[in-house]
Protein backbone atom coordinates (compact mmCIF):
# COMPACT_ATOMS: atom_id res chain seq x y z
CA UNK A 1 0.00 0.00 0.00
CA UNK A 2 3.25 2.66 0.72
CA UNK A 3 4.76 1.93 -2.96
CA UNK A 4 1.11 2.76 -4.23
CA UNK A 5 0.93 6.11 -2.04
CA UNK A 6 3.90 7.02 -3.13
CA UNK A 7 3.70 6.35 -6.90
CA UNK A 8 0.27 8.53 -6.28
CA UNK A 9 2.56 11.00 -4.40
CA UNK A 10 5.17 11.28 -7.67
CA UNK A 11 2.13 11.68 -10.34
CA UNK A 12 0.42 14.20 -8.43
CA UNK A 13 3.24 16.23 -8.22
CA UNK A 14 4.13 15.52 -11.74
CA UNK A 15 0.88 16.79 -13.04
CA UNK A 16 0.56 19.60 -10.45
CA UNK A 17 2.83 21.75 -12.99
CA UNK A 18 1.12 23.14 -16.49
CA UNK A 19 0.76 20.55 -18.86
CA UNK A 20 3.15 21.59 -22.04
CA UNK A 21 3.69 18.07 -22.85
CA UNK A 22 2.94 14.42 -21.75
CA UNK A 23 5.13 13.49 -19.18
CA UNK A 24 4.52 9.94 -17.55
CA UNK A 25 5.34 7.75 -15.17
CA UNK A 26 6.86 4.83 -17.55
CA UNK A 27 8.24 2.30 -14.88
CA UNK A 28 9.37 2.23 -11.62
CA UNK A 29 11.38 0.41 -8.78
CA UNK A 30 11.33 0.13 -4.98
CA UNK A 31 13.23 -2.32 -2.59
CA UNK A 32 15.47 -2.97 -5.95
CA UNK A 33 18.09 -5.38 -4.79
CA UNK A 34 19.22 -6.23 -8.59
CA UNK A 35 17.43 -5.49 -11.26
CA UNK A 36 19.48 -2.07 -12.15
CA UNK A 37 22.88 -1.26 -10.76
CA UNK A 38 23.42 3.00 -10.17
CA UNK A 39 26.45 3.93 -11.81
CA UNK A 40 26.73 7.13 -9.78
CA UNK A 41 27.22 5.27 -6.36
CA UNK A 42 27.55 1.48 -7.36
CA UNK A 43 24.22 0.28 -5.86
CA UNK A 44 21.54 -1.33 -6.52
CA UNK A 45 18.56 1.55 -5.48
CA UNK A 46 15.29 2.63 -6.00
CA UNK A 47 14.41 4.15 -9.48
CA UNK A 48 12.29 5.87 -11.39
CA UNK A 49 11.36 6.23 -15.07
CA UNK A 50 10.14 9.05 -16.73
CA UNK A 51 8.40 8.96 -20.77
CA UNK A 52 8.28 12.02 -22.45
CA UNK A 53 5.19 10.70 -24.93
CA UNK A 54 5.31 14.28 -27.06
CA UNK A 55 7.57 15.55 -29.92
CA UNK A 56 9.00 17.66 -28.17
CA UNK A 57 11.61 18.32 -25.43
CA UNK A 58 10.25 19.05 -22.03
CA UNK A 59 12.52 20.62 -19.49
CA UNK A 60 11.97 19.11 -16.32
CA UNK A 61 13.64 22.62 -14.25
CA UNK A 62 10.21 23.85 -12.60
CA UNK A 63 9.69 19.96 -11.44
CA UNK A 64 9.20 18.24 -8.29
CA UNK A 65 9.14 14.80 -6.70
CA UNK A 66 7.69 14.13 -3.11
CA UNK A 67 7.02 11.43 -1.06
CA UNK A 68 4.88 13.63 1.24
CA UNK A 69 1.96 15.53 0.48
CA UNK A 70 3.03 18.32 3.13
CA UNK A 71 6.20 18.45 1.22
CA UNK A 72 5.12 18.77 -2.06
CA UNK A 73 8.11 20.31 -3.54
CA UNK A 74 10.40 17.76 -1.59
CA UNK A 75 13.18 17.06 -4.29
CA UNK A 76 13.12 19.68 -7.74
CA UNK A 77 15.33 18.16 -11.05
CA UNK A 78 18.09 20.21 -11.39
CA UNK A 79 17.69 23.49 -13.23
CA UNK A 80 19.05 22.62 -17.49
CA UNK A 81 16.97 18.49 -16.86
CA UNK A 82 15.90 18.09 -20.28
CA UNK A 83 13.54 14.70 -21.78
CA UNK A 84 14.17 14.90 -25.05
CA UNK A 85 11.01 13.79 -27.83
CA UNK A 86 9.52 10.02 -27.05
CA UNK A 87 12.55 10.06 -24.50
CA UNK A 88 12.98 8.47 -21.35
CA UNK A 89 14.82 9.55 -18.28
CA UNK A 90 15.52 7.55 -15.24
CA UNK A 91 15.52 9.38 -11.56
CA UNK A 92 17.12 7.19 -8.57
CA UNK A 93 15.20 7.57 -5.53
CA UNK A 94 17.92 6.58 -3.32
CA UNK A 95 18.38 9.95 -0.30
CA UNK A 96 21.57 11.10 -2.17
CA UNK A 97 20.12 14.64 -2.93
CA UNK A 98 22.60 14.77 -5.91
CA UNK A 99 22.40 15.69 -9.41
CA UNK A 100 19.48 12.61 -10.75
CA UNK A 101 19.23 11.07 -6.96
CA UNK A 102 16.22 12.03 -5.11
CA UNK A 103 16.47 13.08 -1.38
CA UNK A 104 14.20 10.23 -0.26
CA UNK A 105 13.97 6.58 -1.01
CA UNK A 106 10.72 4.53 -2.42
CA UNK A 107 11.24 1.58 0.18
Amino acid sequence: MQILKTLFIILLITLVQPIKAQLVINEFMAANSSTINDPDFDESADWIELYNASNEEIDLSDYFLTDNLDEPDKWSFPVGTFIASNGFLLIWADGEDTGLHTSFKLS
